[in-house]
């Protein structure tokens, strides 16, 4: 995640923990993101398997 993706997280958590909202951040790999997509066909395995190992 780049900085400035990071930083307007942030700042969309703070604002919504002060209206009283209870907020979560989830992190992780993208399955479905192009670059996951055509590694997971270049090795011929499935685009899953690829991303969660």
């Amino acid at each position: 995640m780049s900085p400035r993706r990071t930083y307007q997280a942030d700042v969309l958590a703070r604002h919504a923990r002060q209206r009283g909202d209870r907020v979560r951040a989830l992190t992780g790999a993208d399955d479905n993101s192009l670059k996951n997509v055509l590694a997971a066909q270049a090795e011929g395995v499935e685009v899953q398997d690829m991303a969660t190992t």
